[in-house]
């Protein structure tokens, strides 16, 4: 991929991350509120993650600037933990056109959301 083909991406990415920021308002009268992640990795931070079974691919959308990784919190500051506290967030990321990783069958990662696989 080109330097300008990833950046045409990213641009897209966030597009649909800024449609999707009427989410912070629902989580705001709520219990809950949502922290986005952008992860940007070296190809040696990755082997690390591989390494360590936190990832299965040496090469992912997080080196291309193209997925990010989310968390909740209780707004006491405690991270929200579970899969069934991100489904519903999973369903409005499939919505606008985004992959989420909770619909994974190889590996089940519901903190994860990325531009669609091509």
């Amino acid at each position: 991929m080109t330097l300008s083909e990833r950046q045409a991406r990213q641009t897209r990415l966030m597009v649909r991350l800024l449609s999707w920021a009427y989410l912070q308002p629902i989580l705001a009268s709520g219990d809950m509120y949502l922290k986005v992640t952008w992860v940007v990795r070296s190809s040696v931070y990755q082997k690390v993650l591989v390494r360590l079974r936190r990832s299965r691919t040496l090469k992912g959308y997080h080196q291309d600037g193209l997925a990010w990784d989310i968390q909740l919190y209780w707004r006491d500051g405690r991270p929200v933990w579970g899969r069934k506290h991100y489904v519903w967030i999973g369903e409005e990321a499939e919505r606008i056109g985004l992959e989420w990783g909770g619909n994974w069958k190889s590996i089940n990662d519901p903190y994860h959301i990325q531009e669609r696989r091509r």
